[in-house]
């Protein structure tokens, strides 16, 4: 064998054993993601800090820092999403079978950061907002919050779905009378969220004012005193009879509500004359 030909086979030998598999780089870069991931917080304080140098401790302390344990999932799960395109070529079974996984605990992580950060959020910047409003700070913090988490968890849903290319809307569309049902009860869960904000927009009324509403045509109209208002419904205590009425408030929403509470008050002087001196008993 000449020196040439003996190059020549050392040139395709050596590089194949020195190889390293590509599903032992994939377990490295699991464990890597996982020590990074620890440190997500830190990276984020850092992109703070080159945007706001000032603010970004504050920032840090009330917004970050109190959901690190979020960013620390979101990271994680986000870099070990990365690190499996290591199998994508060379392990097809093992990379069709880990991917809905992976993807599954991104977006389950990132959903999760979104609600625990708007949640900080609404609480450090919004209380003090809402009560400048006049608004009822506990009532109107349980809205936000339920109709922002239902609105994650349904892009979340989408965005599961279209990483595994399922069709959801299809599928919805093709079980006929079922998906008209869920369709149907979406809406109905829809229309109440949003009659809740639009009474809490609008302000019609609070808690503790007297209203008069008319709930059936051909009844007499209801008087009462506002006692809560919730996610699905309103109670009202009436006067005369002192029992709780609870009315949907998507029914409310499209109410002619009297509110008596916010009446003007008419003040009337009224001055009497006696025939004779009152005694020091009678003058109050």
């Amino acid at each position: 064998m000449s020196f040439s030909s003996l190059l020549e086979v050392l040139q395709i030998e050596i590089p194949s054993l020195l190889e390293v598999p590509k599903i032992l780089i994939f377990i490295v870069s699991v464990f890597i993601a996982i020590f990074i991931g620890r440190y997500t917080p830190g990276f984020v304080r850092l992109a703070v800090n080159r945007f706001s140098k000032q603010q970004s401790s504050v920032i840090y302390e009330t917004l970050i820092h109190p959901v690190h344990g979020a960013f620390r999932a979101a990271g994680t799960f986000t870099l070990i999403s990365l690190s499996l395109t290591w199998l994508r070529e060379d392990y097809s079974s093992l990379y069709s079978l880990l991917r809905p996984f992976v993807n599954l605990g991104v977006i389950i992580s990132v959903a999760w950061l979104a609600s625990r950060l708007f949640s900080q959020l609404l609480r450090v910047y919004g209380i003090d907002l809402i009560r400048r409003l006049g608004r009822e700070v506990d009532e109107l913090l349980l809205v936000l919050e339920t109709v922002v988490n239902v609105m994650i968890g349904f892009i979340a849903v989408l965005a599961f779905a279209q990483s595994q290319d399922f069709n959801l809307i299809g599928l919805m569309a093709s079980l006929g009378i079922g998906g008209l049902a869920i369709a149907f009860a979406a809406q109905k869960i829809l229309e109440q969220l949003i009659s809740t904000v639009v009474l809490y927009l609008d302000r019609p009324f609070v808690p503790g004012d007297y209203i008069r509403v008319s709930l059936n045509p051909h009844a007499a109209d209801v008087y009462g005193r506002i006692e809560s208002i919730g996610l699905r419904s309103t109670k009202l205590r009436t006067s005369a009879k002192s029992t709780l009425v609870i009315i949907p408030n998507n029914t409310l929403a499209n109410l002619d509500i009297e509110n008596v509470t916010r009446g003007k008050k008419v003040m009337v002087m009224l001055y009497l004359d006696f025939e004779r001196s009152l005694k020091e008993q009678g003058l109050a």
